[in-house]
């Protein structure tokens, strides 16, 4: 991997290139804390030189310039890194911090988060390794996870530009549903991966994300699991945590729309693959203005 140094120039007032990851959070949240938009979307010089020879400026976000630093430090030779394959150790906090808050952004702000992830991160590495680490395993925001995968942005900003998203970067359900299928009944499988506080599955006994073991359990797909517990799960997760619920469907909705072709189809598609205890809630769901706005 070259080495790159990012020297701040011009406007910005911000140098992450020689911050460790505790110290690019803790300025990277103290600014998200006093103006996300501009964090986010305002672009500042950078000067950047590889190998200590070719030097070369450029526009970034401190989003990005964060981005860019975690993603160094995450896939440093002499830690995890082999390749692509390597864990997102410190962009996974990153990841956390931006969604805990992403629904609270406006629209231009999560296009420039999104666009930001994908360039600097996951469009750099091999999409399997995106897929294994990144999307299925240290994301865990519904929404984001779906406008990763689903959101269309033009590649730049010449006329006539393709508006492209990144379906290949949706991490499936395989791995979680070999694990689930071991359980005879919800009870069981409550008992050992789930906690019961929270209504999350417990990250000490999965792998993966735990947003994708509640979409195994949840999609009513030709399978034995949701036949055998997928209405009690979506039961037991409206009652416990019914914001979470919320959240997954409405991220279902927006893949699904994004995905093919339309709000009503995607209702409808909705309706047969998730249980009938859901059916109330997903007819009561209305369109977010951006997926009308994209279509």
């Amino acid at each position: 991997m070259p080495e790159i140094s990012r020297k701040a120039v011009g406007g910005s007032d911000v140098d992450y290139s020689k911050m460790d990851a505790d110290s690019v959070m803790k300025n990277f949240k103290e600014r998200m804390d006093r103006d996300p938009v501009n964090v986010l979307m305002e672009k500042r010089g950078i000067m950047l030189t590889r190998n200590r020879r070719v030097t070369v400026h450029s526009e970034q976000t401190i989003f990005e310039q964060a981005l860019s630093r975690l993603f160094d430090l995450d896939s440093m030779p002499g830690g995890a890194y082999i390749g692509d394959d390597f864990i997102p150790t410190s962009l996974s906090r990153m990841y956390d911090l931006i969604g805990n808050q992403y629904l609270k952004l406006p629209e231009e702000a999560r296009v420039a988060v999104v666009s930001a992830i994908r360039s600097r991160v996951l469009d750099v590495i091999n999409s399997d390794r995106v897929c294994d680490n990144h999307t299925g395993y240290s994301i865990k925001s519904p929404t984001l996870l779906a406008d990763i995968v689903g959101m269309k942005i033009k590649m730049n900003d010449e006329p006539g530009a393709i508006e492209s998203s990144r379906s290949f970067y949706w991490p499936g359900l395989d791995e979680q549903g070999r694990q689930i299928s071991k359980y005879d009944s919800f009870e069981e499988l409550k008992a050992d991966l789930i906690d019961d506080s929270t209504g999350f599955f417990r990250e000490d006994k999965i792998r993966g994300s735990p947003l994708l073991y509640a979409l195994r359990c949840l999609y009513k797909e030709s399978d034995e699991i949701k036949k055998a517990f997928g209405n009690e799960y979506a039961e037991y997760i409206k009652a416990k945590n019914p914001e979470f619920l919320a959240e997954v469907l409405n991220a279902i909705k927006t893949l699904e729309t994004d995905w093919r072709e339309g709000e009503e189809n995607a209702r409808n598609r909705m309706l047969s693959r998730f249980p009938e205890s859901l059916h109330g809630t997903i007819n009561g769901m209305l369109p977010r203005p951006e997926d009308l706005e994209r279509h």
